[in-house]
This record gives structure tokens, C-alpha cells and sequence, in this order.
């Protein structure tokens, strides 16, 4: 009998979960810690592939407008995290440490 030792939590889901699965796993657990209303809008991982990332992101109470549709900001962190999985699965498997930095945008005045 061989021991093996695991050196990344997620290597014991790879066997069991489907892909699309355990990207929803990480990225509930991603929205949980960094980003919180990825969290709140319960985004699901329908599609993984080199050239289409897809997104579901249920109509629910916490998504909706007053008008019965999805808010944009809920259509907008959709897009936003497609575009940034897509980017985080290419430096992941480059291997080399990438550091993460979000700042704001504030207006631009005139000068008086």
C-alpha cells in the first residue's frame, strides 16, 4: 500500500466533483472571502473551456430590480468575474505568483 500526500486541498475533489463543480466550489469560497457579492448572487459555473467561460446567475429576490429583470450590477459582476476566471486559470497555469491589485476610480476635477 502507497501513502500519497496531498499538497493541494482541491487535489482530493478532482476525482470526485466535475470541473464546472469545483469552479463554482472556488469561486463561492473566493466571493465568501475577497469578494462578498459574489457570494450574495450565488454565480454557478455552467461552461469551462480554453475558449467560452459561462456563467449562471439565478433570478432571485436579491437579483432582481423592481421592474422583474436582473440589476445591472449583478449582469455586470457576471461579466466581470467570466473575464477574470478566464484570466486567474491562465496565470494559475503559468505557475508564477501573481499579486492582485483593486483600486477605485475617482472623478477627475478641473483645475479652477
Amino acid at each position: 500500500m502507497e501513502l500519497r500526500v496531498l499538497t493541494e486541498p482541491t487535489a482530493v475533489f478532482e476525482n470526485i466533483l466535475p470541473k464546472t463543480a469545483l469552479a463554482t466550489l472556488y469561486l463561492r469560497g473566493f466571493g465568501l472571502t475577497k469578494i462578498p457579492i459574489l457570494w450574495f448572487v450565488k454565480p454557478r459555473v455552467v461552461e469551462m473551456s480554453p475558449e467560452r467561460f459561462v456563467v449562471c446567475i439565478p433570478l432571485l429576490r436579491r437579483t432582481k430590480n423592481h421592474l422583474g429583470s436582473m440589476y445591472f450590477a449583478v449582469l455586470a459582476a457576471g461579466a466581470d468575474l467570466a473575464a477574470g476566471f478566464t484570466a486567474m486559470q491562465a496565470i494559475r497555469d503559468r505557475g508564477e505568483p501573481v499579486s492582485l491589485v483593486l483600486g477605485t476610480l475617482s472623478p477627475v476635477r478641473a483645475a479652477s
